[in-house]
């Protein structure tokens, strides 16, 4: 079951036009807002979203890690190991 969650928090990051918080996945998956920020986090640690630590919360987008930073805000990146 958590693949299947972790695949459908991909799906709504990816259908989303602009960067999506894990309260509005959560809602759209019907989990919890614990539970989508987990499976976002996992995604971004594994380099198939891209997301960045706001003053309230986080946010999540697919695409360049550029995005949104414009030098103001660190990124959480894969790591090369």
């Amino acid at each position: 079951m958590s693949k299947d969650i972790r695949e459908f928090v991909y799906q709504i990051v990816r259908r989303a036009e602009i960067p999506i918080d894990p309260e509005k996945i959560a809602r759209k998956a019907n989990v919890g807002w614990g539970t989508a920020l987990r499976y976002a986090l996992e995604l971004v640690i594994f380099g198939e979203i891209q997301g960045i630590k706001t003053s309230k919360s986080w946010v999540f987008w697919l695409g360049p890690p550029n995005l949104l930073n414009r030098g103001r805000v660190k990124i959480i990146e894969r790591s090369r190991c």
